[in-house]
């Protein structure tokens, strides 16, 4: 049965969100926010200059104007690599894989992979994925907890089932709970944020070690174990399949399944990406003295692209508080590249792209077919910006299953 679109959207909502402060408050009392919630310490500028740079020593050149992103990431790629902070923060959960390689190793793995991302090799998952989400309703519908689900967590346990059912072949070389327990309290571990973060400088963190956790190891064996069973085993078509039989990279054209004519839930997934973008920060350093924005860089200096606040930016989006998913209809002139990064840009966009997207729409038009969602009475729904953009407090809801 064909997953039906989402209604338009009849009136404006203005979600709430942390915006540009009218007035910014003393620097101290930014500086103080920023541990806890990123963005918070964001000042006025961020959302309205094309550069802005922390009045303390040592602080990374944020860039807002498209053409200064676009030779970070696209034109001059290679001379505004991760940087050792990035590293530092992200190689516990990636090692060295796509998102943490260097420029030799990434270009190989990504030929390889890429492959297994095709639009026209994933979009098959698409029934997969739906099953899943009308079976995480069914759950939610029949414990008698329906009127308090912490649609938070929900939600990343349905992404890891995802993960397991669709890529993995429903996860038999895992235990799905004690993998999915490890998983959270990894991530819990790593996901602590340190002063050094924001105030030492990029070459501070080539020497200093990764954060570590107990969780990690057990994962890592876990992941070993099911690939050396796999590479002896026949195929099953996932997407483990994909991956360890990619040689050559080509590609992808656009997709030609149901998931194409889920038009305005396309819509509504693409403009929540723009005010809640989940890689929220994008960060680079700088590998020769140069100039972005009219600002002069010294080699060495980091360069920050605050996506959250070049997605609110009022001189790039109309109303840009304000959820109007009919700024990506089909009619509507696209944003500016370098302007909507909710995947990066340039050679390292995200690999996971179009699958992302593809699960997300699947997911959104399953869910909203089967059940009314409304968010606890008396909860506040706000952004808490550390490695990602999640809600605080997660997101306790109702749910109510249609006929």
């Amino acid at each position: 049965m064909p997953t039906p679109d989402l209604a338009p959207v009849e009136e404006a909502f203005v979600p709430n969100a942390f915006i540009a402060p009218a007035i910014d408050p003393p620097f101290w009392l930014l500086a103080a926010r920023s541990p806890s919630s990123q963005i918070e310490g964001w000042p006025r500028a961020m959302f309205e200059a094309d550069a802005y740079r922390p009045p303390f020593p040592g602080m990374p050149l944020f860039i807002m104007q498209p053409e200064a992103i676009r030779t970070v990431l696209l034109d001059a790629a290679e001379d505004f690599p991760q940087g050792d902070l990035f590293k530092r923060m992200m190689r516990p959960a990636w090692g060295n894989g796509l998102l943490t390689a260097d420029d030799r190793n990434w270009r190989w793995q990504r030929r390889a992979a890429s492959p297994a991302f095709r639009p026209t090799e994933i979009v098959g998952l698409a029934p997969l994925i739906s099953r899943v989400a009308e079976a995480a309703v069914e759950r939610w519908t029949e414990t008698g907890r329906a009127d308090r689900i912490d649609m938070a967590s929900e939600m990343a346990r349905l992404t890891f089932d995802i993960i397991l059912d669709t890529m993995l072949s429903r996860g038999e070389d895992f235990d799905r709970a004690a993998m999915r327990a490890r998983m959270q309290a990894f991530f819990s571990d790593i996901g602590r944020m340190r002063l050094s973060y924001f105030l030492a400088p990029d070459a501070y963190h080539a020497s200093r070690p990764e954060t570590r956790s107990a969780q990690r190891q057990p994962l890592v064996d876990a992941i070993r174990l099911m690939i050396a069973r796999r590479r002896g085993a026949a195929r099953r078509s996932d997407l483990v399949d994909l991956l360890l039989h990619a040689r050559d990279p080509e590609t992808g054209l656009g997709l030609d399944d149901d998931v194409d004519r889920l038009v305005f839930t396309r819509q509504v997934l693409s403009e929540t990406l723009r005010l809640y973008p989940p890689a929220f920060l994008i960060t680079r350093v700088s590998r020769k003295t140069t100039e972005l924005a009219g600002v002069s860089v010294k080699a060495g200096s980091r360069i920050n692209i605050p996506v959250y606040a070049l997605h609110r930016r009022r001189g790039y989006w109309p109303n840009p508080d304000t959820f109007e998913p009919d700024r990506f209809s089909p009619s509507a002139e696209p944003p500016d590249r370098y302007v909507y990064l909710p995947f990066g840009g340039g050679p390292r966009i995200c690999l996971g792209a179009v699958f992302a997207m593809m699960e997300a729409v699947t997911v959104l038009a399953s869910l909203v077919r089967s059940a009314d969602f409304t968010v606890t009475p008396g909860h506040r729904v706000w952004p808490v910006a550390k490695l990602a953009l999640r809600p605080a407090g997660g997101l306790p809801m109702s749910v109510v299953r249609r006929d």
